[in-house]
This record gives C-alpha cells, sequence and structure tokens, in this order.
C-alpha cells in the first residue's frame, strides 16, 4: 500500500507548533539522485520561544537492508530567538540518507521545550513525514570516477574510498585445485576486477627460478599457490584498462616482491609498458584536478617499496594480526584503527576473512562492512580525512563497490562546498600579484586563511584577500587558497596567473657529457646527458640527429632512442624565452665491443647487473674530449648499473618501443612478432602468454 506523501500529526493539543521545513522536496518527496548537497531542516519560530527555550529532533527511516534508521539531528539544542531567523536549521546528511530504502518514508520528530527541562508541562512536539525515493540507477563500474565529475578533483588520492582486491593475483577463475579452495580470494582476473569497481590491486608477486627467461618467471600467489595469472597478465590488463578509460586512477599495490635480485628486470618491464602513464609520487599531496593538469593522461599509481622515480611508498595494511578472521573479528578490528585511522597516507584497513575452509565470501548484511563506512564522516569534508581503502575478497555481491562510490561522491561533493570560491586575480606587476576570492559555501566558522604559490605555504590571511610578492618577472604561478575551519583543513582552490615579464635574452647553459647506453645487440639505447642551468628555468631538452629535431621535447636527462649507426646527435637546452643552448655533437659508430684490457692493468670485478633484455651488462659509449664541436664516439669498458631516473623524470617513450611493448604483452598473438628495433631480443618477452580466463 502506498503511503501518502506527507502526513501531519501534532502530538498536542497546542497547535502553534509548525512543523519543520525540508528543502530539496517536490510535493513532498525527496528524491536522493537529484540531491548535489545535503537537504537542510529549518524550524520556524513558535510562540512562546524565548531565550530558555531548546529543541531535540531525530528521523526515523529504513534503511535498505530492511534495518530501522534512526538519524539523530539536535539534542537539547538552545534556539535562535530573533524574529527575522529560523529558530534552528541542519543538513540531513548525505552519507545516512545513500543507505535508505527507495519509496520509503522519513518521518522528522520535532520536540521543544519552553524551558529547557524535560518536564512534561514544557514539551510541545510534532511529527512530519516525507516521502523518499532512492531508485537505483545503473552505475558504469568501469567509469564510475568519471561519473563523479568535477567534484572528484577536488579530493586528493588518500581522500578516496576505495575497493582493494585482497591478493587480486589469485583468483577462482585461473586456478585449480587445491587452490581454488585453500587461496582464491578473487572470482575473476585482474580485467574483471577493475571492470566492476575495484580501484586498487593487492598484489604478491614471486619469482619462479626454474621459469627463468620465460614470462612465467615472475607469478602472483597466496599462501604458495597460484592461479597463473603471471606480471603480463597484470601489465596487459591495467593497460588496456587505464587507456580505454583515462578518467579512472588504479592503484598497483605490490605488497610483497619476493623476485630474488631480479628488482630490475621488473623495473624494466613495469617502466616500458606503464611508464607513460604513471602519476610520480611528487603528486601525493596534489588533488586529482592538479594531478590530471599537471600530469595529462597519467593515470596509473604503482606502490612498492623500490628506489624507481614511478614508485609510490607502499600502501599501509593492517590487519588483525590472526590467520582466522570472522566478520567480528573484523568488526572488532576496524572499530580499533578506525579510532585513529593513518592519516595523509595511501592505506588500507583489512576486511576479508579466512576459516579452516579457507576464504570467506560475506554478504552484504556482515556487520563489519557498517562499521567501517559509518565511520568515514564523509558527510563534511575535512582534511585529513578518514578513510581510504578496505581490502575485500570475493567483492561481488557485498555491496561493498557502490558503498565505496556514494562515500567516495558524497566527500567529493563536500570537499568542494569546503573550497573558497570566485578567485581572481588582478594588479599584476614583475614581482606581485593581488588575489580575491570569496568564502566556501560551508556554514562553519573560518579560523583563517593559508595561501600557497606553486604548492609552498608563504602566508596566513584573515581577510578575502592577499598580495603574493617577492616574485619573479614574467613567470607562471599556481595560487592556492585553502579555508582552515574550526573543525580542520577544507579543500583547495587554485588559479594560474603570470607576472610581468622583463624580457630574458640569457642562454641556458649547454648540456655535457653526452653518452649512450646499449642494452645487449638491439638497436635501442638510453641517450644520457648532464643537465643545463638557467636563470630562470630550464624548461626541457630536444634531441637532435644530423641536425634535424628528433622525437619530442624531454624534461628528463636522458631519452631512449632507436640508434642509428654513422649519425650524430646533439641535445639543445631550452627556456621559456626561447633561449637555447646547443651540446657538442656525439656519433654513433657500428663498433660497439669494448677493445681488450691492458695487459699491464686488470679490471675489478664487477657486480653481475642485468639488461632490461638479455641478461648481459649494456655498454657505455661517450663522448672523448676533443678540439671542436664534434668528436667519434669511444668505446668504454665501464660496467653500467641498473639505470635510475630521478623522482621528477617522467619519461616519454619512443612510438616505436611502446607498439612493441604492447605486442609483446599482446594475448592475441599465436606467434612471436618480429620487429626492425627488437628482431634479436629474447623470444620470450615477445611470446604468447599463456592464460586460463
Amino acid at each position: 500500500m502506498s503511503l501518502p506523501a506527507q502526513t501531519l500529526e501534532v502530538q498536542t493539543s497546542r497547535s502553534f507548533l509548525l512543523p519543520p521545513t525540508v528543502t530539496d522536496t517536490v510535493d513532498g518527496t525527496l528524491n536522493f539522485n537529484s540531491l548535489i548537497n545535503p537537504p537542510i531542516v529549518s524550524v520556524a519560530p513558535w510562540v512562546g520561544i524565548n531565550s530558555q527555550s531548546k529543541l531535540w529532533m531525530h528521523c526515523e527511516c529504513i534503511y535498505a537492508n530492511g534495518r530501522p534508521c534512526i538519524i539523530e539531528l539536535a539534542e537539547a539544542v538552545p534556539v535562535s530567538t530573533s524574529p527575522d531567523a529560523q529558530a534552528f536549521s541542519c543538513e540531513l546528511p548525505l552519507d545516512e540518507l545513500s543507505k535508505l530504502a527507495d519509496n520509503t518514508t522519513i518521518t522528522i520528530i520535532l520536540m521543544v521545550s519552553s524551558d529547557g527541562t524535560l518536564e512534561k508541562q514544557s514539551l510541545n512536539s510534532v511529527r512530519y513525514s516525507l516521502m523518499f525515493q532512492h531508485p537505483i540507477i545503473l552505475t558504469n563500474y568501469s567509469r564510475w570516477m568519471t561519473d563523479i565529475g568535477s567534484n572528484l578533483e577536488h579530493l586528493k588520492i588518500h581522500d578516496l574510498i576505495l575497493l582493494q582486491a585482497h591478493n587480486a593475483g589469485v583468483d577462482l577463475v585461473g586456478a585449480g585445485w587445491p587452490a581454488d579452495q585453500w587461496a582464491a580470494c578473487q572470482d575473476d582476473s585482474f580485467t574483471y576486477q577493475l571492470r566492476n569497481g575495484a580501484r586498487a590491486l593487492d598484489l604478491r608477486l614471486y619469482r619462479r627460478s626454474n621459469a627463468t627467461g620465460t614470462h612465467q618467471e615472475f607469478i602472483f600467489e597466496h599462501a604458495g599457490y597460484d592461479a597463473n595469472r603471471n606480471l603480463n597478465h597484470c601489465i596487459h590488463g591495467v593497460l588496456e584498462f587505464a587507456e580505454q578509460n583515462p578518467g579512472e586512477i588504479i592503484i598497483l599495490n605490490f605488497h610483497e616482491a619476493v623476485i630474488d635480485g631480479r628488482e630490475f628486470y621488473v623495473d624494466s618491464i613495469i617502466e616500458i609498458a606503464l611508464g607513460n602513464r604513471c602519476i610520480p609520487p611528487t603528486a601525493m599531496n596534489l588533488t586529482i584536478g592538479q594531478i590530471r593538469s599537471r600530469f595529462p593522461g597519467r593515470n596509473i599509481i604503482i606502490t612498492w617499496n623500490h628506489s624507481q622515480w614511478y614508485c609510490w611508498p607502499n600502501v599501509h595494511q593492517t590487519w588483525t594480526g590472526e590467520d582466522l578472521n570472522g566478520e567480528r573479528d573484523l568488526y572488532n578490528h576496524i572499530t580499533h584503527i578506525m579510532a585513529d585511522p593513518p592519516k595523509d597516507q595511501l592505506w588500507s584497513i583489512f576486511a576479508a576473512g579466512y576459516n579452516l575452509l579457507g576464504p570467506i565470501r560475506f554478504g552484504p548484511s556482515a556487520i563489519h562492512w557498517d562499521c567501517f563506512f559509518n565511520r568515514l564522516g564523509s558527510d563534511r569534508y575535512r582534511q585529513p580525512s578518514k578513510g581510504n581503502m578496505i581490502n575485500v575478497d570475493f567483492f561481488a555481491g557485498t555491496g561493498v563497490v557502490d558503498r565505496c562510490i556514494n562515500a567516495t561522491r558524497t566527500r567529493a561533493n563536500q570537499a568542494n562546498r569546503s573550497r573558497p570560491i570566485g578567485l581572481t586575480t588582478s594588479n599584476i606587476t614583475t614581482d606581485s600579484i593581488h588575489l580575491k576570492w570569496f568564502s566556501p559555501l560551508d556554514n562553519e566558522t573560518i579560523k583563517h586563511y593559508e595561501l600557497s604559490v606553486n604548492d609552498e605555504l608563504v602566508g596566513l590571511e584573515n581577510s578575502l584577500q592577499y598580495t603574493f610578492k617577492s616574485l619573479k618577472d614574467g613567470v607562471t604561478y599556481r595560487l592556492q587558497v585553502l579555508a582552515v575551519f574550526n573543525s580542520g583543513h577544507g579543500a583547495a582552490a587554485e588559479i594560474t596567473a603570470r607576472t610581468v615579464g622583463i624580457p630574458d635574452t640569457i642562454k641556458p647553459t649547454p648540456p655535457t657529457d653526452l653518452y649512450f647506453v646499449f642494452f645487449s645487440e638491439v638497436n635501442l639505447a638510453r641517450l644520457q646527458w648532464t643537465a643545463s642551468t638557467d636563470n630562470v628555468a630550464v624548461i626541457g631538452y630536444q634531441v637532435y640527429r644530423d641536425g634535424l629535431p628528433f622525437g619530442q621535447i624531454v624534461q628528463q636527462t636522458s631519452t631512449l632512442i632507436e640508434v642509428v649507426t654513422n649519425q650524430s646527435y646533439k641535445v639543445r637546452a631550452l627556456d621559456a624565452a626561447g633561449n637555447f643552448a646547443d651540446s657538442a655533437s656525439l656519433t654513433v659508430t657500428a663498433d660497439r665491443i669494448p677493445p681488450a684490457n691492458p695487459p699491464t692493468f686488470a679490471l675489478p670485478q664487477s657486480p653481475s647487473t642485468p639488461s632490461a633484455w638479455s641478461g648481459i651488462h649494456p655498454v657505455i659509449m661517450s663522448r672523448l674530449s676533443a678540439i671542436g664541436s664534434t668528436a667519434t664516439a669511444h668505446r668504454s669498458a665501464r660496467l653500467l648499473p641498473a639505470p635510475v631516473t630521478p623522482i621528477m623524470v617522467l619519461p616519454k617513450l619512443p612510438t616505436i618501443f611502446t607498439r612493441c611493448v604492447r605486442w609483446m604483452l599482446a594475448e592475441t598473438l599465436p606467434t612471436p612478432i618480429h620487429c626492425r628495433s627488437l628482431h634479436r631480443t629474447r623470444p620470450h618477452l615477445l611470446s604468447q602468454p599463456t592464460s586460463k580466463s
């Protein structure tokens, strides 16, 4: 039987107490899917209101799982006696509304006391009922971050509420007996997990010494069992998903990597295949909007305790400390952790169960889900936020993905309300910029504002304007303002502005010490050089081959090149004003084999450093000191350790090399691929990986 749109029951003979009003209602109906901000419940002044009056108010409703729910809104709150204002108003929290069932009734119960006591003769009450609609919307789990919209851009990565697929590399489809019983923690492959809403993969990578030289050398395991999922499977699935859904952010958490000193090999595969999409760890404290602006086209985060430019610190994972865990154990664990959760970092709370029959498949009513989501505090955004990832087995059917999406959407909406708005610049000079803004929509009292230039704090301000001083002329700056509320920091707002320029005629210093690093017998090599300096800034380097520009402008001091013998190379340093300086030239010869050692000298034994392709030491070709601007390349017998790219480097790989790697990872090619650049590469890197899914 359908309920009337609204029902009013006055519980006192004195009818002067008006029912509360709720914003965003249409004909007494509140539709959750049309809400952007929390609805406001308001109470009008009543006859007899005075300075001692207080009120109590709560909602009675039904959760989607059928359980009754009470949402406390006010308890013994003093009221306003101004005739021109509401006696009281508050928000209906979106995170609570998101849990309610569709087509049910919300009953708001208001009770007031004329003298602030609970004596019967002083009390009056009224009930107000409205219809609540929360129709199911089919979610595109492959692009749920994209569909949240621009509000997501105000969050940092550690503000997101994400489902992390526990032991993502061991699934039922890939596993056989006994792994499917004792070790499998997910239903299907990496691609399945990403397409169904998971955005973080918990990975445990191990090396098989008896499979060296094949793509089964690096395989994912759990408790000694595997599901025939190897590193190539993971990279292939993640790369395909990242390219098809550029608005989604994927976190690959190498929780364990027991690979017997073969880090350089694994690192080479990851960097070559995913490097162009990796977000560097320098973006750790940036908002998603800032990441998308400063690192366009990058949407993969690698967390691994490994010293490479793309590696973020590993995800901090909590654990109960016990091998066997039921929902009550997990409830107690989550309660303990959420009382004082990790802050301002990527972290994951353990929520996966295990008993004597293996991993547990929980249903949507398991008590530890509510324990986590009810403690997120998503109804108001403050830094540091609570909660980041929840580590789950067999997540399909738990409802956790939807709850993560709803919690992230709510937090994003609240972050948008907490940021200053209407930023404008004026009075721009050669060394200063004046900034104005309006207060955030969030109505909490603001203590002051923090002002930053290029992410560095430069001042505090109590008013709604500030002048940035001591700037350089002709430089574009990122100006940020952030409100500090009584309860914490809100989200930052950002605008870019450029100071008035004075012509810059000073050239950068030339790049020096050019040399090539060749990988085994292939024609691919890394050209490296020493960085240039400039009075303002070096914005990039352009490689020239035989006098013509070659490849794209890069910001790092090395780049991968498909080398052609007997051609000369130079590097040009560029600044923003158009000034440049060229290095001396370096010519590649056909002979790349180091000469024999002189008879009276012996080279010290160096530790074996395998190249990315064949396990043979790369050879350095270095420029000799020479008279004039050019010199023929010299073959050096020095051994090169694994090249370590500086943390700020964002390598851009040549198109032909990226294409070869794609072929290498493809799961549909039945025969090896032969490419002009890689035709002599080890066959296993180009052959078809095996897969059971």
